[in-house]
């Protein structure tokens, strides 16, 4: 528990995340970089958006629609 906090804390401070940011992971959740940047985002204050699947009908739109500052 204590190691993902830190690892969230470390994510947060060094990619300057805030309430500002949106994240959008090209990465399935369940791999640790879509995981780790996408809940250090939420604790940041920030949104995620999480596509349905990573072809380009659907991560267009919300690219479009949700301009997110992250990417992963």
């Amino acid at each position: 528990r204590g190691t993902y906090r830190s690892l969230a804390a470390a994510a947060i401070q060094g990619m300057e995340l805030s309430a500002g940011d949106t994240f959008l992971p090209g990465s399935s959740l369940s791999h640790i970089g879509g995981s780790l940047f996408g809940l250090s985002t939420l604790a940041a204050g920030g949104r995620l958006v999480i596509a349905r699947d990573s072809t380009a009908p659907e991560i267009l739109p919300l690219l479009q629609r949700y301009r997110p500052t992250v990417l992963f």
